[in-house]
């Protein structure tokens, strides 16, 4: 619930990117919902996202699988997210 009245409390907070990528590592930090994994998975699926808009350089297959494994840990990244959000007093 804290983590909930934080978040909504500060909708100023961030306004780049990484503004938001970092005030997410610190609201999940110590929640027991977010691995390392998913903490990082803000800032690597922008930089996939940058490298798809921008990079004509790209090796297609790799990007391919990184562009899976994105998708499935956005999957994970989700129902975690509403776990943590909807569980009463989780952390």
């Amino acid at each position: 619930m804290r983590r909930r009245l934080l978040f909504l409390s500060e909708p100023a907070a961030a306004k780049t990117h990484a503004g938001v990528h970092s005030h997410f590592g610190k609201l999940a930090k110590d929640d027991r919902h977010f691995d390392i994994e998913l903490r990082r998975f803000l800032s690597q699926a922008y930089e996939l996202k940058t490298a798809a808009d921008y990079d004509l350089e790209t090796d297609t297959a790799g990007s391919r699988d990184r562009a899976k494994a994105a998708i499935e840990t956005a999957a994970r990244f989700i129902d975690c997210s509403v776990e943590a959000i909807t569980e009463p007093n989780a952390r």
